[in-house]
Order: structure tokens, then sequence, then C-alpha cells
């Protein structure tokens, strides 16, 4: 009984000893950093892409595209500095303008498309489709408008500026979810340079469409005088 208890033991050490040696650290599920994730479903990425934009539109980009167009104005600390358009400042904001590409961005929106895309499923991409169809009447329909006059070329211009700047941030995103976020001075220059392009457009077709309103208001005043006149010419007694 010994003997057979004695074996048993022995053996049972020398599986166990057997199993301890196998790389039981190998496995997929055991290399996963759950903080570190290198696969998402479009739902997960969805999420980061919603908190991602709430960043974007009500935070210091929003700010800073305000004091571009002059609705705003900084006085104080790195927001005087951008808004002299220091943007090689330190006091520049580098990771809100990198977080407009990486992830909860552009690469993550593109993720999204790519993945429904190949799914078939449009859940995502519809009310980004709706959106862009509902543009690209808006903008028919205003050049329609615009045809012949003085804001008509304009607005091409002002297209064509658009078009220019997308073409930039769409190069930018591509090497950025290839390489992932660097700092390009001479891209960041070259951004610069398009969007005071389409900021200068921009300007130019306010001030046409305020110079036709201002004409429109004198007419529409000159109109009401000579109205007044005349309807008291008719009104009046004759001597």
């Amino acid at each position: 009984m010994r003997r057979i208890m004695t074996f048993c033991v022995a053996a049972s050490l020398a599986v166990f000893g057997a199993s301890a040696c196998n790389n039981f650290l190998s496995s997929d599920n055991v290399k996963a950093d759950p903080n570190n994730p290198i696969a998402a479903t479009a739902d997960q990425l969805f999420v980061g892409v919603q908190a991602g934009q709430v960043a974007q539109q009500e935070g210091i980009i929003a700010l800073i595209g305000c004091m571009w167009i002059q609705q705003c104005t900084g006085t104080s600390n790195f927001l005087s500095t951008l808004e002299k358009y220091n943007i090689a400042s330190e006091d520049t904001p580098s990771a809100a303008f990198s977080a407009i590409y990486e992830g909860g961005g552009l690469v993550d929106i593109k993720k999204i498309e790519a993945i429904e895309t190949a799914a078939g499923n449009q859940q995502f991409l519809a009310p980004y489709l709706l959106g862009a169809r509902q543009v690209a009447d808006a903008m028919g329909a205003l050049k329609a408008e615009t045809k012949g006059t003085a804001t008509g070329p304009q607005l091409t211009g002002l297209a064509d500026s658009i078009a220019a700047w997308q073409t930039w941030a769409e190069v930018q995103r591509a090497e950025i979810a290839a390489a992932g976020p660097k700092v390009d001075v001479v891209a960041s220059a070259q951004g610069k340079v398009l969007f005071d392009e389409f900021r200068s457009k921009s300007a130019g077709i306010q001030s046409t469409s305020q110079k036709q309103v201002t004409a429109a208001d004198a007419r529409v005043r000159d109109q009401s005088i000579a109205l007044v006149f005349t309807k008291n010419g008719l009104s009046s007694k004759p001597n």
C-alpha cells in the first residue's frame, strides 16, 4: 500500500511539474491590455467619437475659431498669443489640434466608416449622408441664386478654398493614422495658409453681402420717401 501511495504521489508530481513548464502566459487573452485595446467595434469607437466631438465643439478649438473669425477676443495669457496666429508658440494647445485627427476624431470616424461599410450597415453613415446631401442641395441652390451676380464668383472661390483645406486635412489624417501623431511645422504652416485663404474669401462674401444689404436699404428708403411725397401730393388740395 505504501508503495502504491508513493508511486501515485511521484506520478502526480511529475504531471504537475510537466504542466508547470508550459508557457501559460502566451495566451492572447493574457497578453491583451484592457487599458490599451488594439481592436474595437464600431459601437465602441462611436462612443469615443461622441466624447471627442463634445470636446472639439465646446473646447479650446471652438474658442480659437471664435477669435480667428473676430467674433471674440483673447486678452490675457495664452489666448492673446493664439489670437495673433502664433501657432508655433509653446502655449499652443497642440494636443487639442491633434485630437481632430486621432482617437475620437477623424481616424476613428474613418474606422467606423470602414467597419460599417464592410458590414453593409448604414446606421452611423445615414445621418452623415443626409447632412452631406443637404449641404450639397443648399450649395446648389445658393449658386443658382447668385449666378450672374458679384457673389457668384466669390462663392465658387470659397467652395474651392474649402475643398483645398479638406484635401489637406485628409492627408494629415492618413499620415497620423499610418504613423501616429507628430509635429509637422511645414504641414501646420500649409494648413494656416489654406485657412487664411478661406477666411479671406469668407470675409469678401460677407462684405459684398453687406454692401448689397446697404444698397437695398437705401433703395427702400428712397422709394419710401418718394411714396410719401407722392401720397402727400395727391392728397393735398390745389390752391
